[in-house]
């Protein structure tokens, strides 16, 4: 990977556009849903570009779901009792829907069964905020989204998954949680897998925000933790917009055989450790059509007696600006059409993202060539 003369204008470009949401000139128009005036971009030659959203996918929402929240109320009692009768029935699925409504400071946890396949999603185009909410799911093949996690405060992740199976995170934003508790390894988004013996899963994050958010102690933005009985095969991360978040590290993949992150822009200047935390040389990871920029190293390869730095590979790179300045490891990656330069410097307030996020923007990732 070598510095290339546009690389100055990627960074000068980049920042300019994330203190003025300027946005540059379109070769095509932008769907007609979206208003481009509010819609500010990433990046010009060779950055990535805050997208319009797309039209949500089409959901589940034609049949009548098991349960349908309209207010913290409703997240107790009423939906427990509809969960548990879903289970005594012997159903395959159970559908939750939360309409749009006040959610406030609540611990949700449907994780009776992994035999169970769940669909849980906000109502409408525009995601439903969940207030101060936290998620604790096990199921089968489970499907989480349009909605967004804001200001929860707890000792536990945000977000805490066992999946058999697969499980699709889509839509969904994650702003300025609070995981404390200094003691706690607990990451705030948590997803292992949790099938019969040796049984894989797989995982995929898509259309993805963090913002602002903070994870007190030794832990991660995002990990999948071991549970002693089977591994994730796969962890994608596709168009995933990570900025601004205060952690150790960034993404943890315990035991998850490969990782690709795709379209995925990641400015983190609050990281104090590394970005990726790599325990073990099996784990295969891809970068591409991304934009990483921290002030921490970018990877840490963990050793051990039994494992040396040696022992890993290069982690593949197409594609993808890596703006560590001197944090840079040259051996860390294997670059193709990658350019380099110094992390980025995120403004103040994140607001204007905020409001993106919130409004069910989609943080589309386009790497532009020169």
């Amino acid at each position: 990977m070598r510095s290339q003369p546009w690389a100055s204008a990627l960074v000068t470009a980049a920042l300019l556009i994330l203190t003025t949401g300027c946005e540059p000139a379109r070769s095509e128009p932008p769907p007609a849903r979206a208003e481009p005036s509010q819609t500010p971009a990433i990046a010009t030659t060779a950055a990535p570009e805050l997208m319009p959203a797309a039209p949500p996918q089409e959901t589940a929402l034609e049949r009548t779901p098991d349960f349908r929240a309209t207010t913290t109320d409703h997240l107790a009692a009423p939906l427990q009792q509809a969960y548990a009768a879903a289970i005594e029935e012997g159903q395959t699925r159970f559908h939750l829907v939360f309409a749009p409504g006040d959610y406030r400071d609540f611990a949700v946890s449907l994780a009776s069964t992994r035999d169970l396949d769940l669909l849980i999603e906000g109502e409408g185009e525009t995601p439903v905020i969940l207030d101060g909410i936290t998620l604790k799911l096990s199921g089968r093949d489970i499907t989480l989204r349009n909605l967004v996690f804001r200001g929860a405060q707890a000792p536990v992740a945000t977000l805490d998954v066992q999946v058999a199976n697969t499980f699709l995170g889509e839509g969904l934003a994650f702003l300025d949680n609070l995981r404390h508790d200094s003691s706690s390894t607990e990451p705030l988004i948590q997803i292992a897998a949790a099938g019969a013996k040796n049984q894989p899963s797989d995982v995929t994050l898509r259309d993805l925000w963090l913002l602002g958010n903070r994870v007190e102690g030794h832990a991660a933005l995002i990990a999948t933790p071991r549970t002693g009985r089977t591994y994730l095969q796969s962890l994608r991360c596709e168009r995933c917009l990570m900025a601004g978040n205060h952690s150790r590290w960034g993404l943890q993949p315990w035991f998850t055989r490969q990782v690709t992150l795709s379209h995925t822009f990641i400015a983190e200047p609050h990281i104090t450790d590394a970005w990726l935390y790599l325990n073990s040389p099996l784990a295969a990871v891809q970068w591409t059509d991304s934009l990483l920029s921290t002030s921490a190293q970018a990877v840490h390869f963990a050793t051990s007696p039994d494992v040396a730095r040696i022992d890993y590979a290069p982690i593949p790179a197409h594609a993808t600006a890596i703006l560590l300045g001197e944090a840079v490891d040259p051996s860390a990656f294997a670059t193709h059409d990658c350019t380099s330069g110094a992390p980025l410097a995120l403004p103040a307030d994140l607001g204007p993202w905020r409001a993106l996020a919130t409004a069910g923007q989609r943080p589309e990732i386009t790497v532009l060539r020169p």
